[in-house]
């Protein structure tokens, strides 16, 4: 089936100088991020963690994080609260990961939360700078011709493993994606578009890039656009951008057909 996997194995393609960067921390300057210097909104000062200057954490480890996590899965992926939580029941986890940008060596310190509800399972989590949820996953509109533009979506960042349900990252993706959609375009006709790889039955394919392409739909009228704006279709294993039927193992096959597993978001220009 098109996304079962145990792990994902591939590295975040737009963050790939982030990943092969991580082992020059001692080497990098942190970029200018104003919002982070000084506390405030709910997070602790970040001068006030017993790791000082941050954690270089993998990207990945972030974007795994999930509603219903318990807080041992939670400490598997990013390592113990960086702040006096204190004792017993506490519900929030503090955290300042570095990321790399770019520019050089240069990175972003960006202050992290994970709060728990009263089972003490992840319920949300929150970034202090809206910039480290957008290094995550860029939402960048290309346009693709005179009368369209289009958002392509990495589908292994919006959605849990094998399912249609949205990650907490994938998530402000699409809020991100609706502010874009209401303040840049006037009464905008938007199809969302669902793709998967071609691993695994067919009709199972499609059926998940539908049901995928209608939680999006569904989100971004949650967020203020109406129903009769967009047109969601699930389109299977179509349209391929990767071809790598060359490729003999599984786990290569799946990495390397990441970019069909995708979501697009086309949107009509007014004439």
């Amino acid at each position: 089936m098109t996304d079962k996997r145990n792990f994902r194995p591939w590295t975040i393609r737009l963050l790939a100088p982030l990943a092969t960067a991580l082992a020059l921390a001692g080497c990098s300057t942190a970029a200018t991020n104003g919002d982070a210097i000084k506390a405030g909104n709910g997070f602790p000062a970040p001068d006030s963690a017993w790791v000082k200057g941050g954690t270089f954490v993998d990207p990945d480890s972030v974007l795994r994080i999930a509603e219903g996590m318990n807080k041992d899965q939670v400490r598997y992926l990013l390592g113990n609260p960086q702040f006096s939580e204190g004792m017993f029941g506490v519900k929030e986890w503090n955290y300042v990961f570095n990321f790399y940008t770019d520019i050089g060596r240069e990175y972003l310190s960006c202050q992290y939360q994970v709060q728990f509800d009263r089972d003490m399972s992840v319920e949300t989590t929150r970034w202090r700078d809206s910039q480290c949820a957008e290094l995550l996953i860029p939402v960048e509109v290309e346009s693709v011709e005179d009368s369209a533009d289009r958002v392509a979506l990495n589908g292994d960042l919006l959605f849990d493993l094998d399912s249609a349900a949205l990650g907490l990252e994938g998530k402000r993706a699409l809020d991100r994606m609706a502010v874009i959609l209401q303040q840049e375009y006037t009464d905008p006709a938007v199809n969302v578009l669902g793709y998967t790889d071609p691993l695994g039955d067919a009709f199972y394919n499609e059926r998940l890039s539908q049901q995928r392409a209608d939680v999006v739909k569904e989100y971004l009228m949650a967020r203020g656009l109406e129903s009769s704006q967009i047109v969601a279709l699930g389109l299977g294993e179509d349209h391929p951008l990767a071809r790598c039927h060359e490729l003999n193992s599984r786990s290569a096959l799946q990495q390397c057909f990441q970019p069909n597993r995708r979501v697009e978001i086309v949107i009509a220009k007014a004439d």
